[in-house]
């Protein structure tokens, strides 16, 4: 399996989370799942923070309760800091620059060109 699924899979199972917690934002059940789907989004790929963020400035916008947002992220920003600042430190994992690991694949297409000077259709 590949980050690519793992990633998809984690953004779809975030969106069903949201999708129970705006039918019911006062079941503790749907609180739980949403902040497990965020996690798991969070573990799968860093820059996910964009999409939580994203839902606290609409949470705020749709006048959610500030109680249920506060049960909801502080596990969830927990588990992210001890992920980021424990546990991958620990396991001697670099952070990768996101102009770096955009680079590789630029390079990879310059190479083929370079040395292959016609592209075929795959």
């Amino acid at each position: 399996m590949n980050k690519t699924a793992l990633s998809i899979g984690a953004t779809g199972y975030f969106v069903v989370g949201l999708y129970l917690y705006i039918m019911k934002p006062a079941c503790v059940r749907n609180q739980v799942i949403l902040g497990i789907t965020m996690i798991l989004l969070l573990l799968v790929r860093n820059d996910s923070i964009i999409l939580i963020g994203m839902f606290i400035v609409a949470s705020v916008l749709l006048k959610f309760s500030i109680k249920s947002l506060v049960f909801i992220l502080t596990p969830v920003f927990i588990v992210f800091v001890i992920w980021l600042k424990l546990l991958l430190p620990a396991a001697h994992v670099l952070p990768t620059e996101s102009v770096e690991s955009l680079a590789v694949p630029a390079q990879q297409i310059a190479r083929v060109l370079n040395h292959n000077k016609e592209l075929s259709v795959e």
